[in-house]
């Protein structure tokens, strides 16, 4: 389905599963879809900082190849942000273990109709360290790269969220982690 007013931009990082070709057929079909290509793998910290450089929209949102998104999610998050103009939206979301279980991380008991500082945020609670169940605005996040070793969004996160002004909250999880 055609999403007007968004931008989706993916980046093959030098896979073997045949994504590439298959991202190319859909950027056809759909004018709002842009397909990058990496060299060379080149790990997920580049791909999400290319993603990040390249981001030509107000808000940059990462979805992971092996999860699944609710297709209501970048609407509502996007909603909170432009009424809140918060630097950064995120919402709880179902994690799938590897035994088929499911458990919802990241709920909490924040006002939706709020927004929080970063430390704030960070005092209150036990954040979520996913990366991809969060809306972030571009400019605010094209001052923190991603560093290029495991666990990435590890250390990535907790830094870029101490210095957000106003962060605030869905609390519908649509996120589903694989």
């Amino acid at each position: 389905q055609e999403i007007m007013g968004y931008e989706i931009v993916c980046l093959d990082d030098c896979f073997t599963d045949g994504s590439y070709e298959l991202l190319k057929l859909l950027a056809d079909k759909y004018c709002n879809l842009r397909v990058l290509q990496n060299a060379h793998n080149s790990g997920v910290s580049f791909a999400r900082n290319e993603l990040i450089r390249k981001a030509k929209g107000k808000y940059v949102w990462f979805v992971d190849s092996d999860d699944i998104v609710d297709p209501e999610m970048l609407t509502d998050l996007y909603e909170s942000a432009f009424v809140l103009e918060s630097d950064i939206i995120f919402c709880p979301y179902f994690r799938h273990g590897l035994y088929q279980e499911v458990t919802i991380e990241g709920t909490y008991d924040f006002d939706m109709d709020k927004v929080y500082t970063g430390t704030d945020f960070l005092r209150q609670s036990d954040y979520t360290v996913t990366t991809c169940s969060k809306l972030y605005r571009t400019a605010f996040v094209k001052q923190f790269a991603f560093p290029a070793h495991w666990f990435e969004d590890v250390a990535w996160l907790p830094v870029v969220m101490s210095y957000a002004k106003k962060i605030s909250y869905v609390s519908t999880p649509y996120y589903h982690y694989l």
